[in-house]
């Protein structure tokens, strides 16, 4: 059980990096790895550790999201898309007109990962 031991140990090490103050935090395991951990033997650190329900499905939801991610990073000038709505004809106030085109841009951003997304997968 050596493996155990190690892997309790990293644990502890890790938990304790994350911590803000010397305060025992409580801990939520999740992922297949959580049946390597042996909760007989505490963990230092920590005010409880909780293994949700379907704890060990984690990693496979996760790897199964990422698949369909997509990401679009992009600058836009709204005083263009203001410009654009201006000559739509449309009457809207500069605050309403600021809310649209900042609604628009960021629909175009999402538009461009959604499709980037989908891209990826085929």
């Amino acid at each position: 059980y050596q493996a155990m031991r190690e892997i309790h140990q990293k644990l502890e090490t890790i938990i304790d990096l994350v911590k803000t103050d010397k305060k025992d935090l409580p801990v939520l395991l999740v992922g297949g790895g959580g049946i390597l951990v042996d909760l007989q033997v505490p963990l230092k650190g920590t005010s409880n550790v909780t293994f949700p329900p379907n704890y060990h499905v984690a990693n496979a939801v996760g790897a199964a999201l990422g698949m369909v991610a997509g990401y679009s990073e992009r600058v836009e000038d709204l005083r263009e898309v203001i410009n654009v709505l201006k000559k739509s004809g449309e009457e809207l106030d500069e605050e309403e007109l600021r809310r649209k085109a900042r609604e628009i841009v960021i629909q175009k951003g999402i538009d461009i990962a959604t499709q980037a997304a989908r891209n990826k997968g085929s």
